[in-house]
């Protein structure tokens, strides 16, 4: 039986903010004490107002036919997960991380079951 593996735009993607257990404070480390304390007091302003994209973790998964991969990336701060995906190359780059687990995943799968991997 021969197996082949999907491609990136065959899987679906998600993105969960979770919540960070590394402290904010002490996090920041610019060199301007001042700097860091306001980023740090910002914050903790907006985690206490229910915003937890201001400190999370963010976690890609890539889904394909029941089966997944993920990547993760703590001590994150952003606006928004539109902010996320649109200010860095983190988004695009968790993407490919991501798929290549599920890609992983699934070949080790396959060779267990003695299937023929196909390129």
């Amino acid at each position: 039986m021969a197996f082949t593996l999907p491609t990136i735009d065959q899987c679906a993607f998600t993105i969960e903010c979770l919540e960070e257990d590394t402290p904010v404070k002490g996090s920041f480390a610019s060199g301007e004490d001042e700097l860091d304390r306001g980023l740090e007091a910002s914050i903790l302003e907006r985690l206490q107002r229910g915003d937890t994209w201001a400190w999370c973790v963010v976690k890609v998964t890539a889904e394909y036919r029941g089966f997944e991969g993920t990547d993760y990336l703590g001590g994150c701060s952003y606006e928004s997960e539109a902010n996320f995906i649109t200010s860095n190359d983190y988004y695009q780059s968790m993407r490919a991380e991501a798929f290549d687990r599920l890609c992983e995943s699934m070949l080790a799968i396959a060779r267990r079951l003695g299937c023929e991997v196909e390129p």
